[in-house]
């Protein structure tokens, strides 16, 4: 007989893959990607490409919170693992009480991560919509500002990475 929460981990998994396949199509597929303009931090490239990152932030938020809830629904499956194979906490159970803790442990810090990284593209994308990104110097008009905000959208996604 299947588990419930087996089940449910499974399909939260499934689905938060799913979405994270569709929403990687859209990202493979855009017409204005060049890497050549994405390494010279050209202000008007990443102006488009915060204005895609916006149009498709629901679905990464969906892919992420799925994500979130898949590995934290994990928990149960995996501590009903450990109870069995410890027959009732009466063998090995310092292995078993091992498992339940990294367990325990490694969810709640993907759930950690997740939410911390869902906030940090919350905020950048905020910054791009309603902050003054174009205008940082003197001389006026010269775009600092989104260079700075693309140099640390991609540092925080290489720490969550």
């Amino acid at each position: 007989m299947l588990d419930v929460s087996t089940a449910l981990s499974a399909l939260l998994f499934v689905a938060s893959n799913v979405v994270d396949t569709v929403l990687y199509s859209k990202f493979r597929k855009r017409d204005h990607f060049n890497y050549r303009t994405f390494t010279q931090l050209d202000p008007e490239y990443i102006q488009s490409e915060w204005e895609f990152r916006s149009a498709h932030r629901d679905l990464e938020l969906v892919a992420s919170l799925l994500n979130a809830m898949a590995w934290f629904s994990l928990i149960s499956p995996i501590l009903q693992v450990a109870w069995m194979q410890s027959h009732r906490g009466s063998r090995q159970p310092a292995v078993h009480a091992t498992m339940a803790a990294l367990v325990i442990g490694g969810s709640v810090s993907e759930l950690l991560a997740t939410v911390m990284f869902i906030g940090g593209t919350n905020a950048a994308e905020w910054l791009s919509k309603d902050f003054n990104l174009d205008d940082w110097t003197a001389d006026g008009g010269d775009q600092i500002g989104w260079r700075v905000l693309e140099v640390a959208y991609m540092l925080m996604r290489g720490m969550m990475l």
